[in-house]
């Protein structure tokens, strides 16, 4: 008998989930969603949460701050992510980054 196939997640990568109702959002650019990926594999499991300087994240990613600013937007758009500036008493910034894995619903918006 063979062992059963793992599919290759047992080969110590890494990976990170992306809710359907993120990549199958046409209102956003794929870049959006490969951001989303590359901050839920970061993310504090139970707090979601995550803190890290644009800089860091466009030279991991290989964009500019720009871009990341224009996919972090895209994701707030769709409330994939939230974000909170965070300031300290020595006046460093950062951002916090919480990413959203489930669709919140608008109860104004009535069921559709």
């Amino acid at each position: 008998m063979s062992a059963p196939d793992t599919y290759g997640l047992d080969d110590g990568e890494k990976f990170a989930l992306v809710p359907t109702w993120v990549y199958l959002d046409r209102d956003i650019p794929d870049a959006a969603v490969r951001l989303y990926a590359y901050l839920a594999r970061r993310v504090d499991n139970e707090t979601r949460l995550w803190r890290m300087p644009r800089q860091e994240i466009a030279d991991d990613l290989g964009w500019s701050v720009d871009k990341v600013d224009r996919m972090k937007a895209a994701l707030v758009s769709i409330g994939a992510l939230t974000i909170r500036a965070r300031h300290n008493e020595r006046g460093s910034d950062w951002n916090e980054y919480r990413v959203v894995r489930t669709r919140r619903t608008d109860p104004s918006a009535g069921s559709r």
